[in-house]
């Protein structure tokens, strides 16, 4: 069960990370040499802001369909308005800065807390969301890959991972028979109740059709926030073109990606320091330049998403928080 304390240590997450947050783009521009960076920043074509950010917006929209197709799947749509749905989905997007996105599962919590379902219940759909985005964001690399020929091998180890994890959860005697064997384990004998439901939604979820549904969504979703950082390179004065597409493309998803994976809280330092490396790398650009590009797409995508999600999170809590959560 996830208690209000543990919502208190998502709080204090989420400060520190604001506060790495700025140590970060400070040593960025310290990289990039503050005068040239600042120089690069005021140059930006600022006209690109509103379309970069609408794009962000469909990011979270079709993100949105998303969540509610698998509320529709396991039965929970009909239950609760769309508009406490999206409050709830936003919410997700405060959490982005915590370590791994683990803070996400705090959807899962005001899933429960409303609609009184078992916690069980409610964290599958928000762990799928995060298994399809990742392969959502490997499918959108493959231009770039295909260009440059770097990180195939991780390309190929992830989704031969992640296909053979969806392969497993929809074969129910095996899944079921290894649930057994783990309730023959002292220490599981307790959680494997919880188990056991989290397995039966999990089960519903990656089934195919379902998978194939939430991969597509999370592909325009992805897609359309990586056109935001093909902008963003325009308005530095990069000139345009299909090549720049595919490599905006996979340096956005790869950089988020390897941020992920480091479980640092929004992946800061990580992301930040391998976009600006492969824009110098495929790019060659400047190290002010590159800077630039990095703080201005990380300003305009996840920390506006943060924004948004902290509204939406202060929200809930003013509604729903209680001293005892029982």
């Amino acid at each position: 069960m996830l208690h209000m304390q543990i919502i208190k240590k998502f709080e204090k997450q989420i400060i520190i990370a604001i506060f790495l947050g700025f140590l970060v783009a400070a040593a960025l521009v310290l990289f990039g040499d503050v005068k040239r960076t600042i120089n690069q920043l005021l140059s930006f074509n600022f006209v690109l802001v509103i379309p970069i950010l609408l794009l962000t917006l469909l990011n979270y929209f079709l993100r949105f369909l998303r969540w509610q197709y698998f509320l529709s799947v396991v039965n929970l749509s009909k239950k609760l308005k769309w508009q406490e749905s999206l409050k709830i989905f936003l919410s997700g997007l405060s959490m982005t800065i915590t370590p791994g996105r683990a803070g996400e599962i705090i959807k899962a919590y005001f899933l429960k807390k409303i609609l009184k379902n078992h916690f069980s219940e409610t964290v599958p759909i928000v762990l799928i969301e995060r298994l399809t985005d990742g392969l959502a964001a490997l499918f959108l690399m493959a231009g770039g890959l295909l260009i440059y020929k770097y990180g195939i091998p991780v390309f190929v180890l992830a989704i031969t991972f992640s296909f053979s994890f969806l392969f497993i959860l929809q074969q129910r005697k095996l899944s079921l028979a290894i649930l057994s064997l783990l309730g023959k384990v002292f220490f599981l004998k307790k959680y494997i109740s919880f188990l056991s439901r989290f397995y039966e939604t999990s089960f519903v979820l990656v089934r195919w059709k379902h998978v194939l549904v939430a991969i597509s969504l999370g592909f325009l979703a992805w897609g359309a926030e990586s056109i935001g950082f093909y902008l963003v390179l325009t308005g530095l004065g990069i000139t345009p073109g299909i090549n720049l597409l595919f490599t905006a493309f996979f340096i956005f998803c790869f950089a988020g990606m390897v941020g992920f994976a480091t479980l640092l809280p929004g992946g800061l330092g990580v992301s930040e320091g391998t976009t600006t490396g492969l824009l110098m790398l495929f790019l060659f650009l400047n190290r002010s330049t590159a800077v630039a590009a990095t703080l201005i797409i990380r300003m305009l995508t996840l920390w506006f998403g943060v924004g948004l999600g902290a509204i939406a999170l202060i929200s809930l809590l003013k509604k729903y928080r209680t001293y005892d959560d029982k």
